[in-house]
């Protein structure tokens, strides 16, 4: 549980990034893309605060259908944004690491 003045830190990271990406595990599962997307959503509904969903490879077709999917960026197929996007983060959330060997 946070305290109110660490609620009240983590509110201006949000409010005051406009550079936020959200990075999951190689090789993203159902568990890697829920969570991210969302996180996502969350952010967007609460802060109305937009944040970019990056994975390192490509995910399973069957999951397309998630909301939010379609906007994801895969790094393996766009390399060059990718490291752009890192370089430029403000903020970045880490979800679904595992295990170290996934980073």
């Amino acid at each position: 549980m946070f305290t109110k003045d660490q609620e009240e830190k983590i509110k201006d990271l949000l409010t005051n990034k406009s550079k936020t990406v959200i990075v999951v595990h190689r090789n993203p599962d159902g568990d890697a893309l829920g969570s991210s997307l969302g996180l996502k959503k969350y952010l967007k509904k609460s802060f109305d605060f937009d944040a970019l969903v990056l994975v390192p490879d490509p995910f399973p077709s069957f999951l397309d259908w998630m909301p939010g999917a379609i906007d994801i960026l895969i790094a393996k197929q766009h390399g060059e944004i990718a490291a752009k996007v890192l370089r430029d983060a403000e903020l970045l959330f880490c979800l679904d690491f595992n295990h170290p060997s996934r980073t």
